[in-house]
């Protein structure tokens, strides 16, 4: 049966309505599938694995699973160094739900791929969420999850370097579940958040103890103190009040996690109490790498630290035209923060944190590390920044030139920062040998690919065009939203995969990053099988 045309119209006007009113399900279905089809190795036989999970996370997670699999909780591994502690371990996975839940239920190749498509889907969603409760639109919510999953830092090490992972993927949850805390009224609802917020903070603890998590706590701590003394929800109670609550909700999480991260925690400290690392890294060693201010480029540059060239340039634009509104002073400061921190130092900030208890013993130790909890106050700000350009931009125009601005701002970055003179000491002695498989010669200068500058001038223009159609056309934006996302997604992707395979084919130094078939990548050599037939002698 044929339609005539006023049906079809009719027909089709549902769909703007239905995503209209259905636009967070809609978001995660969106979320979901992209993770399902950019994450290759679901489908596949062979996993695209790092050095460090094929070789020391993933038989962890695999003797954890067996262990509990069997009824027993893995104290002792006897199958390294003639045994050796497992549950003290920080890496072996030990009170860390994902790995302990997957590689219990699922056979080994279904646990690897179902723990890399968890990670990935838990950043995504967690970090639209949390923009969706601050106040962002979809648009600019949709935005920051797409900039915070695909970000070179998380997509890559997701292969690799599962400590890392275990930071980022959780730490959106974790200030998500403060939020909601804070916003609650109830103490039902508030306990309910608390608990979110704490069992995050608790698979940190359990992913990457010591370093990673302290800047995690940090985060999270300054996220309650801004949302609780400098910029409460609804009516701001008093100042004693605003101190009350820092303390209670503070506290409270605190409280949560680390409660539910006590079957880790406990161990690990007595372990490393009888280590030679009891008290922290020698004296003689505890400065070490990190960034000069010209090695912040590298997160414009496709490769490990790429940020998104379109996401930074509308991070640059959030404090200018949002500022006190999606938490965006928080977001600028964290993520200023994060940069300042990847150095050395000193600055007033490192003077600041060296007041808490073991910062200063633990940070100098490879302080680039900070820049973990960068890419979320990044991709925060880049969707508050897209939000106020699409409601605000028609009827204050001017805004549309701050985009244009901060594109030729990131464009011509490398005489804004000085680059690495020749020999001095900067990111490259701290990769150690890895320097060859990421092409960034900053010492002669950043120029960026041409790829980059054309997905940046595309997103330009596709923002100022979504923000400039009025009202009454509003149809029209979601076609070119899906452009302006398209154009995001491809550029972050494209880098994500360039930097994997750069990571395969390296045309120099160690292969880091490897396409195999974990079944048989794991199966025992005729040597391991002789020392099993004979384990019971």
């Amino acid at each position: 049966m044929q339609l005539s045309r006023k049906a079809i119209r009719a027909r089709l006007s549902i769909v703007p309505v239905f995503v209209l009113r259905h636009s967070d399900l809609a978001a995660g279905f969106l979320l979901f599938a992209l993770t399902a089809v950019t994450d290759s190795d679901l489908f596949r036989t062979e996993d695209i694995l790092g050095s460090d999970a094929a070789t020391q996370y993933y038989p962890f997670y695999y003797f954890l699973g067996e262990s509990l699999r069997s009824g027993s909780i893995p104290g002792w591994n006897p199958y390294q160094f003639s045994g050796t502690p497992f549950a003290a371990d920080p890496l072996s996975g030990w009170a860390y739900l994902p790995a302990m839940v997957l590689f219990t239920l699922l056979p080994l190749v279904a646990a690897v791929k179902g723990l890399m498509f968890s990670h990935l889907l838990l950043a995504g969603l967690s970090t639209y969420a949390l923009a969706r409760t601050l106040g962002m639109g979809f648009p600019g919510a949709f935005l920051a999850a797409i900039g915070y999953e695909y970000s070179g830092l998380f997509y890559v090490q997701n292969t690799c370097c599962l400590q890392y992972i275990g930071v980022m993927a959780w730490l959106p949850l974790a200030l998500l579940g403060a939020e909601l805390a804070i916003r609650s009224s109830r103490w039902l609802y508030r306990g309910l958040w608390w608990g979110l917020s704490g069992l995050a903070i608790s698979q940190i603890l359990a992913s990457w103890f010591g370093q990673g998590s302290y800047y995690a706590l940090l985060a999270l701590g300054g996220y309650v103190a801004y949302r609780t003394l400098l910029s409460p929800p609804g009516n701001p109670p008093l100042i004693r009040g605003r101190f009350l609550g820092c303390v209670l909700h503070g506290g409270a999480v605190l409280a949560f996690g680390f409660a539910l991260a006590a079957a880790g925690v406990l161990p690990r400290l007595e372990y490393n109490a009888l280590s030679n690392l009891a008290g922290g890294y020698p004296a003689e060693i505890v400065a070490q790498g990190g960034w000069s201010l010209g090695d912040w480029v590298l997160l414009l540059k496709p490769g490990l630290w790429y940020a998104g060239i379109t996401i930074l340039a509308l991070a640059l634009v959030a404090p200018l035209i949002a500022w006190g509104r999606f938490a965006v002073p928080y977001f600028a400061v964290l993520s200023l923060a994060a940069l300042i921190l990847t150095s050395q130092g000193p600055t007033p900030v490192h003077w600041l944190l060296y007041l808490l208890p073991y910062f200063e013993r633990i940070h100098p130790h490879n302080p680039d590390r900070a820049i973990v909890i960068f890419y979320l106050g990044g991709a925060m700000l880049a969707g508050a920044g897209l939000t106020v350009l699409g409601r605000r931009a028609g009827t204050k125009p001017l805004f549309l030139t701050l985009p244009f601005l901060a594109a030729l701002v990131l464009a011509n970055t490398s005489t804004l920062f000085p680059p690495i003179s020749e020999g001095e000491e900067g990111l490259y002695p701290l990769l150690g040998g890895w320097e060859d498989l990421y092409p960034l010669p900053l010492k002669n200068g950043l120029s960026l690919p041409v790829g980059s500058l054309l997905f940046l001038t595309l997103a330009v223009v596709l923002v100022a065009v979504y923000a400039l159609i009025p009202g009454r056309l509003a149809i029209w934006r979601a076609p070119t939203f899906v452009l302006l996302f398209l154009v995001v997604f491809a550029d972050l992707l494209t880098a994500d995969r360039v930097t994997i395979g750069e990571q395969r084919h390296p045309t120099g130094g160690a292969v880091v990053i490897r396409e195999i078939d974990p079944a048989e990548y794991y199966s025992p050599s005729r040597a391991a099988q002789f020392l099993q037939s004979r384990s019971e002698e």
